[in-house]
């Protein structure tokens, strides 16, 4: 049964949201890794920024103070991550990446990168290079109207639509692997 609502942007988005989830949880479990995607969220960005604040953190992966304090005390009891009190401000606890936690993101990179063509199956690699940048940017422009907006680094919001390289070329390699020598990557 059609229903108007599976043409409805929202519902569309909310689908993938769902592929995407469970692919991810799926894939990790396969692995033997007990990873959400929340926690690889805050492994990831601990690990290009150690010593972040919780309420920075948040911003930067685009998630609440309440979920990213959750998301920290799991992480910390599993021994994946270290927190301090800040040196810069005594109410703030810093965070870091345990020994533990660097072996961890080390291990399950290459999974989660593996994951994103799995996300987009069925496109070819044109087609993934279009959905990226339309998505990117609907992202960036409706920044502002989340609950929880993205920070880049105490800056107001994300303003960049640019594909990062590693997607770019994963979306590359897999047009090559189907057989179109990279020609349906154009734009």
């Amino acid at each position: 049964m059609h229903l108007e609502l599976h043409l409805m942007p929202g519902h569309i988005i909310r689908r993938l949201h769902q592929i995407s989830s469970s692919v991810f949880v799926e894939r990790m479990q396969a692995s033997g890794f007990n990873v959400t995607p929340v926690q690889f969220a805050v492994l990831a960005a601990i690990d290009k920024a150690p010593g972040l604040d919780q309420s920075t953190l948040g911003g930067l992966i685009a998630y609440d103070r309440a979920t990213v304090g959750n998301v920290v005390e799991r992480l910390e009891t599993q021994g994946l991550i270290v927190r301090n009190v800040s040196s810069t401000d005594k109410r703030a606890r810093s965070v870091a990446l345990s020994r533990k936690g660097k072996i961890l993101l080390q291990e399950v990179v290459p999974i989660v990168r593996r994951i994103q063509g799995e996300c987009l199956a069925g496109l070819n690699a044109g087609d993934r290079l279009e959905f990226l940048r339309i998505a990117q940017k609907i992202v960036t422009l409706g920044n502002e109207l989340s609950r929880s907006p993205l920070q880049d680094s105490g800056r107001a919001s994300v303003q960049s639509t640019k594909i990062p390289g590693h997607q770019k070329n994963a979306a590359l390699s897999a047009c090559k692997r189907n057989g179109h020598n990279g020609a349906c990557a154009a734009g």
